[in-house]
């Protein structure tokens, strides 16, 4: 299992790849090769998606500690 700061990262990360990728298919449809820019927009919704669940997990950790200071 990862610890919060990893799954941080990770989503860090992940919003970074969705920049790219964003700025990647923008050049490609400025380019007119859709092709490469539908592949950047599927990469880029792969990234959001990794990065959604990454800040998930985090939340997740977070309640759970909540909750556990909450009974003690």
């Amino acid at each position: 299992m990862s610890n919060r700061i990893e799954l941080q990262e990770q989503a860090h990360f992940a919003l970074m790849d969705v920049n790219r990728h964003w700025s990647e298919a923008l050049t490609a449809e400025q380019e007119g090769d859709l092709v490469r820019s539908h592949c950047a927009f599927e990469d880029m919704i792969t990234a959001a998606r990794a990065g959604k669940a990454a800040l998930e997990a985090v939340e997740s950790m977070l309640e759970e500690t909540r909750s556990r200071e909450h009974v003690a």
